[in-house]
């Protein structure tokens, strides 16, 4: 396996990490905030889960 290429895995897996993290952390905050109407509506819904 050529070095580009593992470095272009490792950025991937990293920016996947990132924004799992981030999308994540906002929903955390949304359901610590009870879903407040100033937080807008949800993007669409995951078995239940507001995202």
């Amino acid at each position: 396996m050529f070095p580009a290429r593992v470095y272009v895995g490792q950025i991937v897996v990293v920016l996947g990490i990132v924004a799992a993290s981030t999308s994540g952390a906002t929903q955390w905050t949304a359901a610590a905030l009870g879903y407040q109407q100033r937080l807008c509506e949800p993007w669409f819904l995951i078995v239940g889960y507001r995202v």
